[in-house]
């Protein structure tokens, strides 16, 4: 589910992009014009918004220490795919948890 959501006061018409983008990084493909890098984080980076997740962890995209989707429910393999992209004037307030396989890795941002 993608969803946007846009916060008042002060920040007017701010968005924030929010969802399951059901791709990353690892799964580039330099032979094609569009990948995540360039669809999803390049184009949104234009826009003032990056990932709140690679921003709290200092993390590159492809390279998640964690994950956000076991496919069939398997452990071992484990994919980031869900992403909150929030402006740039808001990074320094953001804090983020994602939660681990057990709690079927729930995602929280709170704001300080």
């Amino acid at each position: 589910m993608l969803g946007s959501t846009v916060f008042g006061a002060g920040n007017a018409h701010r968005p924030v992009l929010a969802g399951d983008f059901n791709s990353n990084a690892c799964w580039d493909n330099e032979r094609r014009d569009w990948n995540h890098s360039t669809m999803s984080v390049a184009e949104l980076r234009s826009r003032g918004l990056t990932s709140v997740y690679h921003t709290v962890r200092k993390q590159e995209h492809g390279k998640e220490t964690a994950p956000t989707f076991h496919l069939q429910k398997n452990k071992e393999k484990d994919f980031h795919i869900d992403y909150v992209f929030a402006p740039d004037a808001w990074q320094q307030r953001l804090q983020m948890t994602v939660g681990n396989f057990s709690e079927c890795e729930s995602t929280a941002i709170t704001a300080r």
